[in-house]
């Protein structure tokens, strides 16, 4: 089935249904021009199914098509950041309002962004937990997922989910965010013939405070999203030479090289 486009306040839309059906679920990219994978994978994703058999509807959003084709990571401010000011005129802020409308179109919303630092695998950001969401992140093989109260997306899309799928630039980050997208399409039957998970734990973390460094601090090459830091580990070390040691165990989420790290805990584990 071919997509049909439209343009709509800058928001780019690829629908594939019929237009009097509102869409189950949709795919959100392009929040940052400069998350570049996701957007890369949308081209072989709809070559993949130019032949198949869709069964739902559903829907792929560009959300800030002006910063895309400018090449620039936004025009104004971050998207992200603009949920919440409705009165602001800058361009992201114009946007957010209007996916704040049309995202509880669909059922389920599915956010794909990349990370700036290595990370071992794709991890998801929620802001519920319950059997449905445990059913979709343990059916495309995710094994960590993060609680986050940001004031995004999170706040104003039914169902969101929010995937980092690999560090930008990494030869597999493109593949990861096509794979996860025909996973979760496989997982509502929305495509067949999608090869089911295989049973694997599943951790929850939830970030409770943030660490801030200078932007010419070194963190220390043991650090990885995930990878559990105990009291006393070295951090970094800042552009003083003064080390920054870690004030107790957590683990560190969400990771900017050069600018902060989110400590979490983990909460729940199913095996």
């Amino acid at each position: 089935m071919q997509a049909k486009e439209n343009r709509s306040e800058n928001i780019e839309i690829l629908k594939f249904w019929d237009p009097d059906q509102a869409p189950f679920l949709t795919f959100i990219v392009g929040v940052h021009w400069d998350e570049k994978a996701p957007i890369k994978a949308i081209a072989a994703f709809r070559e993949f199914l130019a032949d198949k058999k869709i069964l739902e509807p559903f829907r792929i959003i560009f959300a800030n098509g002006e910063a895309i084709s400018e090449n620039r990571r936004f025009i104004d401010k971050d998207l992200n950041n603009c949920f919440s000011d409705e009165s602001s005129e800058a361009h992201e802020s114009r946007i957010a309002q209007k996916l704040k409308l049309i995202l509880p179109e669909s059922k389920y919303n599915f956010d794909f962004h990349t990370t700036d630092f290595h990370i071992e695998e794709p991890y998801s950001i929620i802001s519920i937990y319950n059997d449905e969401v445990r059913a979709i992140i343990e059916w495309i093989w995710i094994s960590n997922a993060v609680f986050s109260d940001k004031d995004s997306l999170i706040k104003y899309a039914t169902n969101w989910i929010w995937f980092e799928v690999w560090a930008e630039g990494e030869e597999s980050t493109v593949k990861n965010a096509f794979d996860l997208m025909l996973k979760i399409l496989g997982h509502f039957w929305i495509i067949t013939n999608i090869v089911p998970p295989i049973k694997h734990d599943l951790s929850i973390f939830l970030i409770y405070q943030v660490i801030k460094k200078n932007l010419l601090s070194e963190l220390d090459k043991n650090i990885n999203d995930f990878k559990l830091i105990r009291k006393w580990d070295l951090i970094w070390i800042s552009a003083e030479s003064e080390k920054i040691i870690a004030p107790e165990n957590f683990y560190p989420i969400w990771i900017n090289e050069w600018s902060y790290i989110r400590m979490a805990k983990k909460i729940y584990i199913e095996e």
